[in-house]
């Protein structure tokens, strides 16, 4: 997450603009809902990642497998 936030930075302070956050992510997920079901090898099992990524960036985001 401190990743896209050091670019999220540089890319506003040089003039342009973000539409959204796509985040691949091993594992199950459901993407219209932007959860991950369970990703065994990150530990994560039932993260709303859309929802987390949005309150952090205030940009959509869109989750993928």
């Amino acid at each position: 997450m401190e990743s896209i936030r050091k670019h999220q930075e540089t890319i506003l302070t040089n003039g342009h603009k973000i539409i959204g956050i796509g985040i691949g992510v091993p594992g199950l997920v459901d993407s219209d809902a932007g959860i991950v079901f369970e990703a065994v090898n990150i530990g994560w099992k039932d993260v709303p990642l859309a929802n987390i990524n949005f309150n952090l960036f205030y940009l959509p985001a869109f989750v993928l497998r």
